[in-house]
């Protein structure tokens, strides 16, 4: 049982899957209105938000940007008068939809006074303002169209980077453009991902290969590491749904919010496809092969498989360590758990180490699943119960160091 000298009313951070805050303070909403002795622990939930506008087409629209994506707060007394965490209501929250747990986990960590401070400050100077949706740079000359400094141009001196969106140097004119003459523009993409997507388009018709075109596209962005294609053949995922029948994933995931029943994923042409150029050959050779903790239905599943994939992972079985990426019965970010339990899967570590088993004889999981690491082990998986959670480049660098420095520490050796 966890303790604490932390009582009364506290704030609380809970971290959330992606998109899922307002759906969270809606349930704890209702959690509190219906049950009274949820309500005496419960007294605030918050999540942070400001207003965005900006003018597309003549046409002012507005919409709500958060502050903390992935985060809820929570003011609640949630440890007793002598310190004795209450079970009832923590384990209530940890456990609604959306939520992935405390900050803290079992001895969750109120908030410092001067960070909730500082939260409740961005909030009250965020009320009933706007603020402009920035798509500028520094030095780009503008024109007002609004107010009192009406047609005056300028120059940008300075932005701040809190307030921003986006990619720095990124625009929308041709979705814009799309837009006005009625086109599909249910998929989002911005300027210059529509650039890459046509000189790939256009160097694929030239009768460039993937694998050439993506070794292009990399040199020009400056990307140091090896990209490879699984495949230089055409290979499409198609979802079936139980609503709407089959439909092409892009339709599926983002036109749809990957909100229907999957009955079915299937991989158009994948039966006559080959590896890709050195794909095999860099399987063979390598020293240490992670399984990213990817969806392993629609991400992992179209490498695995490619028409001897599989069977080169197999002879690296001792090499290779795949990564759930399910914590607390949920995924981080997409439809992966949902598509794990419509197709018949175990939604847990323990049920994507069933699925990488033949491939793998390590496996990670996050310390929040470790009641998962003796089901693994049975499998004959031997495991690593560590922080996963990945929310920016240095937790992710931290991870492939923990895992290589645990499973392989001779490759750290040769490399340093």
């Amino acid at each position: 049982m966890s303790t604490s000298t932390t009582t009364g009313l506290k704030w609380y951070a809970l971290q959330c899957l992606s998109n899922h805050e307002s759906k969270v303070e809606r349930y704890l909403a209702k959690y509190k209105e219906e049950n009274e002795e949820f309500a005496q622990c419960l007294n605030k939930v918050l999540v942070p938000i400001e207003t965005v506008s900006e003018v597309k087409n003549g046409k002012k629209r507005q919409r709500d940007r958060k502050f903390y994506p992935g985060y809820v707060f929570v003011e609640m007394k949630l440890f007793d008068q002598v310190g004795i965490l209450k079970k009832k209501p923590w384990y209530k929250i940890k456990e609604t939809d959306g939520v992935i747990n405390f900050i803290g986990k079992e001895n969750p960590t109120p908030l410092a006074a001067d960070e909730i401070g500082r939260i409740l400050k961005q909030v009250n100077e965020a009320e009933g303002k706007e603020v402009p949706k920035v798509k500028f740079t520094q030095g780009e000359l503008v024109k007002i169209l609004d107010g009192p400094f009406l047609n005056l141009t300028g120059e940008i001196e300075e932005i701040d980077p809190q307030k921003g969106w986006g990619l720095i140097d990124e625009s929308w004119n041709a979705m814009d453009m799309i837009s006005r003459y009625g086109g599909v523009d249910w998929f989002q993409l911005g300027d210059r991902d529509l650039g890459t997507h046509m000189y790939r388009t256009h160097r694929l018709l030239q009768g460039a290969s993937l694998s050439t075109v993506t070794e292009e596209i990399a040199n020009s962005l400056k990307v140091k590491v090896n990209i490879l294609p699984v495949s230089d053949d055409s290979i499409k995922t198609f979802v079936t749904t139980s609503d709407l029948g089959e439909l092409e994933f892009q339709e599926y995931f983002v036109r749809h919010k990957h909100d229907l029943k999957v009955t079915e994923v299937h991989f158009k042409g994948i039966e006559n496809a080959t590896p890709g150029p050195n794909v095999i050959d860099e399987i063979q050779s390598a020293s240490a092969i992670i399984i990213a903790p990817s969806n392993p239905i629609v991400s992992i599943s179209p490498i695995l498989l490619v028409p001897g994939v599989s069977e080169a992972l197999q002879q690296k079985k001792g090499s290779t360590v795949a990564v759930s990426g399910i914590i607390n019965g949920k995924a981080l970010k997409g439809p992966a758990d949902r598509m794990l339990l419509d197709l018949g899967h175990e939604v847990s570590p323990a049920g994507i180490a069933k699925i990488y088993q033949h491939l793998a004889s390590k496996f990670v999981l996050d310390q929040a699943d470790s009641e998962h690491t003796a089901a693994i082990e049975k499998l004959g998986l031997r495991c690593l119960a560590t922080e996963t959670m990945i929310p920016d480049q240095k937790e992710s660098a931290k991870l492939c160091s923990t895992i290589l420095s645990t499973f392989f520490p001779e490759v750290i050796k040769n490399e340093s």
